[in-house]
């Protein structure tokens, strides 16, 4: 899986039957909505509709939500297409899986298509909310939590993606939180931890980069802070940036001596490193050969 698919994708949206151009869903307006049908040539729909792994919208034909609550790619392009769409719109809209979302989708398929599946809905009205800008920080560190946990539900039952997207909101919201507040210890720390939770989905998925940035901004506040300075090593093995992994080692083993995740990581720094040098070696002989 790739990094466009670790962000929110936005469906194709063709209005159908226009709406009251007066109001459209922000980030937590509760949207009550009307489904009229499902289309897919890709995947059988009443499958998706029985799956909530799948999608938890598509349960009912008259459902209620809230915008930002979604769990999986299908719910979170409904979520996105909904923000586009005016009161009283009636729209079809094209969403798209792709081949990595929809073998996760579906657990084993051996389709490298992507799964196309329209849907066609009315957004029958919204209650409306403050704009996130707005909420106080009790309201952020609070929603920042619960979105931490449902997280760690997601991470425990192997939905990887789902739960960084679950991270990566409760990281939101904690960033929102006053920087320059001396009470503010709190969301920082609970920050530093969530954003270790990002960087190791982000390695599960290659995705070396995002690791290194994201580990970085923990190490920032935290120097010493382990889980950080471990995803980050792992991450400069994998692009063979041996003396910064190095670095980062050296810290861990500093502050715990006998960690055992950073000795499996030295021990494999080590054997990369020889197998680099030997590489680096012959190319240098064959060249003045």
């Amino acid at each position: 899986m790739n990094k466009t698919e670790l962000s929110r994708k936005c469906p194709n949206i063709t209005v159908v039957k226009k709406g009251e151009c007066i109001e459209k869903p922000i980030w937590g307006s509760t949207c009550f909505i009307s489904i009229h049908g499902i289309v897919s040539e890709t995947v059988n729909t009443q499958w998706i509709r029985r799956t909530t792994e799948a999608s938890e919208y598509l349960q009912k034909d008259c459902i209620q939500l809230v915008i930002g609550n979604g769990d999986t790619s299908i719910d979170r392009q409904i979520e996105e297409g909904l923000t586009r769409m005016w009161v009283g719109e009636k729209a079809r809209l094209d969403l798209t899986l792709s081949p990595g979302e929809l073998k996760y989708v579906l657990r084993s398929s051996k389709n490298d298509d992507l799964l196309e599946l329209s849907i066609e809905l009315t957004l029958e009205k919204i209650d409306s909310c403050e704009p996130l800008w707005r909420w106080n920080k009790d309201k952020l560190i609070g929603s920042a939590i619960v979105s931490k946990l449902r997280g760690n539900e997601l991470f425990s039952a192997k939905r990887y993606v789902d739960a960084f997207f679950r991270y990566s909101i409760a990281a939101k919201y904690l960033t929102m939180v006053d920087p320059l507040s001396t009470d503010n210890d709190d969301a920082k720390i609970q920050l530093a931890a969530i954003r270790n939770n990002i960087a190791f989905v982000q390695h599960l998925y290659k995705n070396f980069e995002e690791v290194i940035f994201i580990s970085s901004l923990v190490v920032d506040d935290y120097r010493d802070n382990i889980k950080a300075r471990l995803r980050r090593a792992a991450a400069y093995i994998e692009l063979q940036d041996y003396e910064r992994a190095a670095k980062d080692l050296e810290v861990v083993f500093k502050v715990e001596k006998n960690n055992r995740d950073a000795l499996r990581l030295a021990k494999d720094l080590s054997k990369r490193q020889k197998e680099f040098d030997l590489t680096m070696a012959d190319k240098m002989k064959k060249l003045f050969s």
